[in-house]
């Protein structure tokens, strides 16, 4: 049953529905992380909260454009970012690559695109004249492309180089580092699909059709981010850094575990 809050055609039961959902995921995601001791994890765990008062505030009433769902996937997406950075580090290709410099880069990003996106949202909300505010939050969404973008490029170099490493039977199962890096190409696009979403959704105006029917921000933006949010539950990189101890050839790493 679809309501009109605000001017914004929402439903009660799917924002309720998104906000469990992503309760879960923030209690599964916190127990890994203590289990696995991936501290990075805890910018996931951030992202689910605000998600889970996003669509509760939805629920109550005030619309799916809260900032929390807007500004989520940036914490969601840091420690995906993260997570890459210290797989090159225990495969101990860091001499290929920069890794302290690239996860710096694309956490830099995030704080960027995080500022324009809450300064926007927020002059959006509070002024009559919506265009500046608007115009701000397009540019963070942008700034997140760019980062999807880059991170998607930067894992596939990461690819070919794992592809010649010796460093092959941590590279099978489940949580080997093949399946992760497959992870993160689905994880990725998930993140880039969502921010195009999101930027045509803003580039038609607070009161065009896309922005006043939930059901885009419901599918475009909640779903895929559960979807994305799921994978990486189950595909936990934790559990990939575990497999990486059982290859002999990286035993020479290992203290740094």
């Amino acid at each position: 049953v679809m309501a009109v809050n605000g001017g914004i055609h929402s439903s009660h039961q799917i924002s309720i529905t998104l906000g469990t959902i992503f309760c879960v995921l923030a209690i599964g995601h916190f127990a890994l992380m203590w289990w696995l001791k991936t501290w990075m994890m805890v910018f996931i765990i951030a992202g689910c909260i605000l998600e889970v008062t996003g669509y509760l505030s939805t629920a109550a009433g005030y619309g799916t454009q809260s900032v929390q769902v807007i500004v989520a996937p940036i914490f969601l997406s840091t420690s995906v970012y993260m997570s890459l950075g210290t797989l090159i580090k225990r495969m101990d290709v860091k001499d290929f690559i920069p890794f302290r410099t690239a996860s710096f880069c694309f956490v830099l990003g995030n704080v960027i695109s995080l500022g324009l996106q809450i300064a926007g949202v927020v002059l959006g909300k509070v002024q009559e004249d919506k265009s500046l505010g608007t115009s701000i939050t397009i540019a963070g969404l942008a700034v997140q492309l760019v980062q999807d973008l880059a991170f998607f490029t930067t894992t596939i170099v990461v690819h070919k180089k794992f592809l010649k490493s010796p460093f092959f039977e941590s590279g099978k199962g489940v949580y080997g580092w093949k399946n992760y890096l497959m992870t993160l190409y689905i994880l990725t696009s998930l993140f880039f699909v969502r921010n195009c979403f999101r930027i045509v959704q803003f580039g038609i105006g607070w009161n065009g059709y896309v922005a006043r029917q939930a059901a885009f921000a419901y599918t475009l933006d909640g779903l895929l981010m559960v979807i994305a949010m799921t994978m990486i539950l189950f595909i936990h990189p934790g559990l990939v850094y575990s497999r990486l101890k059982a290859d002999p050839l990286l035993e020479h790493t290992s203290n740094e575990l």
